[in-house]
């Protein structure tokens, strides 16, 4: 799969469950995730939170 930060002129279909470079000869799976917490930070004062969805 091409790298569009070293290749901008990549384009990118998306096909069923995957993306397709029509450089590439292979197609990328792509997958959903769920997250289970997430973490949040600041600098100005220092702090931190968590969510649990």
């Amino acid at each position: 799969m091409s790298d569009a930060r070293n290749h901008p002129t990549a384009v990118f279909h998306v096909g069923d469950g995957v993306f397709l470079d029509t450089a590439a000869a292979h197609p990328a799976l792509v997958f959903a995730i769920t997250p289970s917490k997430v973490l949040a930070f600041t600098k100005n004062p220092y702090s931190q939170t968590r969510y649990v969805p």
